[in-house]
């Protein structure tokens, strides 16, 4: 009797100290993931891929809407995923690069920044190849012609709160040459949180990376360590 109590208590007790310790981690979860809409885009066979040359504009202007939905999200943390494959001709000034964007309810999901060749604000470059006569030409657009390549990209993005939402996805060419991709799917998915700045916020770890690469140029130019313990 004894023993079992002694069994009892100890599993008691194990019991307790799991749950202390997992629910700090589970008070600071968005909760699950729910998907509101899976669909692809597989055009008849034959047919021609889903193409433009137009130029993208600051803050996710520009380009040429290639997908629409408008849906019920009863949640403010929300995820854009597209997958497909592509391929990009040449335009004024070489290789074109492929660019997409996503918009909620006409707002850009992710405004971005860094380096200007990733494309202007709110637009992210998801292609690029070097455009030299020993590259590809495989379909006659220039040697960054290369068919087909991955392209896979997920904006996160936080809304207001529940309602409708129209869901876009934009494409542009960073040059004017034709840009392409086919047999995409796209999935939509909303993951409840307490705040609207809970879901979708920039890492710390990225913001240190920053800080700590950019003083570590500075510290280059000098003599003496870096900032970062390089």
């Amino acid at each position: 009797m004894q023993r079992q109590l002694c069994t009892f208590l100890s599993a008691t007790l194990a019991g307790l100290l799991l749950v202390a310790v997992a629910t700090p981690a589970n008070a600071q979860a968005l909760g699950p993931v729910h998907r509101f809409s899976a669909e692809f885009q597989f055009s008849p066979p034959g047919s021609p891929e889903i193409t433009t040359a137009a130029l993208p504009g600051p803050g996710g202007t520009g380009g040429t809407t290639v997908y629409s939905k408008t849906l019920f999200i009863p949640y403010r943390t929300l995820f854009v995923t597209f997958s497909a494959t592509g391929d990009t001709h040449r335009g004024l000034t070489g290789g074109a690069a492929l660019l997409m964007t996503c918009v909620v309810d006409g707002v850009v999901c992710r405004s971005g920044g860094g380096l200007p060749n990733a494309g202007p604000p709110g637009w992210i470059t998801l292609q690029k190849m070097p455009d030299v006569s020993t590259n590809c030409n495989d379909g006659g657009g220039g040697g960054g012609d290369c068919h087909d390549n991955n392209l896979n990209y997920t904006w996160c993005t936080t809304v207001d709160g529940p309602g409708p939402r129209t869901v876009e996805l934009k494409l542009a060419s960073s040059n004017g040459g034709i840009v392409f991709y086919e047999r995409s799917h796209i999935y939509i998915d909303a993951t409840p949180n307490k705040n609207a700045d809970d879901g979708c916020v920039q890492a710390a770890q990225l913001r240190r990376a920053r800080a700590c690469r950019f003083g570590h140029q500075l510290a280059s130019k000098s003599p003496g360590p870096g900032p970062c313990g390089r």
